[in-house]
């Protein structure tokens, strides 16, 4: 596939938006840092000994998410919206376009990988049980499409299920984790 720039500017200013994303993303250890900062005075001392973890594991999160979308669903959706050319039709994509559609992607699959993490912090602060969300369950899967609706920056039902379908299967994951927690806290 070869990309084209429409305006003068505009593959300057991809560059810099690809240096921008990216300067985010290796900033995301600094970036919790401060949200665990800003949330542990209203814990207590045995709460904070969660940082690294939290550190650890949100930006493994993030990380996992972002390659996910960028090894698995970017390709797949390229491939499939690309697809729609015919006889009569070329794809001529804009740089700025094709960035803008990866980089839209690759931060909301990275920011949806978080989910485990806010059940499981959930469930640990006694929040959400194990029964709750599995009761709910239900509701969730209808979220996950109205949030995969929100993030995915095309209006097709194609890229709104290849985002609902992780968000519902790190749904069933975070459920799976929370009775971990839930059966540590009752033998302790």
């Amino acid at each position: 596939m070869s990309l084209v720039f429409l305006a003068p500017a505009e593959a300057f200013w991809m560059h810099m938006k690809v240096s921008f994303v990216s300067s985010f993303i290796f900033s995301l250890p600094v970036i919790f840092y401060q949200i665990w900062k800003f949330v542990s005075p209203g814990l207590l001392s045995n709460e904070k000994k969660y940082l690294i973890p939290f550190l650890v594991s949100s930006t493994a999160l993030f990380l996992a998410g972002a390659l996910f979308c960028f090894v698995i669903i970017l390709p797949f959706a390229m491939t499939f919206l690309l697809g729609y050319k015919t006889g009569t039709l070329t794809p001529m994509i804009s740089v700025g376009s094709y960035i803008d559609f990866c980089l839209k992607f690759i931060l909301a699959f990275g920011a949806i990988f978080e989910l485990p993490l806010v059940i499981v912090f959930l469930a640990k602060f006694g929040i959400v049980s194990p029964g709750s969300l599995a009761k709910h369950r239900k509701y969730a899967m209808l979220f996950s499409f109205i949030a995969a609706a929100i993030l995915t920056p095309t209006p097709d039902a194609f890229n709104q299920l290849l985002m609902a379908i992780p968000i519902i299967i790190l749904y069933e994951i975070g459920i799976l984790l929370s009775i971990i927690i839930y059966r540590k806290k009752k033998n302790a």
